[in-house]
């Protein structure tokens, strides 16, 4: 990704996370945002160069509303699919779904969001169905072990979670956004996209560190081939980290 949009504030260091992971791979993550609660629209709008270039963007709420707004506003003027990741949950939120294609959010965001707990799996159906109602194209609620749920135009899915032996949850729902943006951006459906970053999300939570244990296209597909079916259940109740 191009850097010349990098931004220095001196008088804000760089944002930093505090993670706490358990002996079973939950975590409960502390964020600082520092430099990135300084990002403004203006930002945004002086970087439409690099939107024109952009088949998706992924947006995330751990820099300011405002600026995430602008970015969905810019992406849909050069017609770039926008994803939106609603994390860390908050209802102050729900203005920006408008302007979202595809809404990525845990129960615990989809709560936030529909006003509703999600736990078990008739509300995260339901939450993923109001949740689509109020985007451009689809919503998933991810469930930790128990998979998704997948809302779209054409119907609600649930896709099975592969059981693996959890070692850090910590990046687990980066790897599947990551894993939703780089698929469509290939050209896959939503539901091969969601097949893909369930497996992504499923060797990140086998591997200690974030950025460290995120995997690559060329793992996820040998994970995929050597592990062709994933289990299915119908409970649906995750932790209450980032995890997938």
């Amino acid at each position: 990704m191009p850097l010349a949009r990098l931004s220095r504030t001196p008088a804000r260091p760089t944002g930093a996370a505090l993670i706490l992971v358990d002996a079973a791979g939950e975590n409960v993550i502390a964020v600082s945002p520092g430099a990135n609660a300084a990002l403004t629209p203006l930002h945004v709008t002086a970087a439409s160069t690099l939107f024109a270039q952009a088949s998706v963007l992924v947006c995330q709420l751990e820099v300011p509303l405002n600026a995430v707004q602008a970015a969905l506003d810019e992406a849909r003027a050069h017609n770039v699919t926008t994803i939106l990741n609603a994390a860390p949950g908050t209802p102050e939120a729900a203005h920006l779904l408008a302007s979202t294609d595809v809404l990525i959010v845990n129960r615990i965001e989809a709560g936030s969001l529909t006003g509703h707990q999600v736990e078990s799996s008739a509300a995260a159906r339901a939450a993923a169905k109001e949740l689509c109602d109020r985007v451009r194209r689809a919503a998933i609620v991810t469930l930790g072990a128990e998979g998704s749920i997948v809302a779209s135009r054409d119907g609600i899915a649930h896709v099975p979670a592969w059981r693996v032996d959890p070692v850090d949850a910590t990046a687990a729902g980066d790897a599947f956004v990551g894993a939703v943006a780089a698929a469509l951006a290939g050209g896959e459906t939503l539901a091969d996209a969601a097949r893909l970053a369930t497996a992504a999300a499923a060797l990140a939570v086998g591997r200690f560190g974030a950025q460290s244990s995120l995997p690559t296209a060329q793992e996820v597909a040998a994970f995929i081939r050597g592990h062709p079916v994933a289990a299915y259940t119908e409970s649906c109740h995750d932790g209450d980290g980032d995890n997938a």
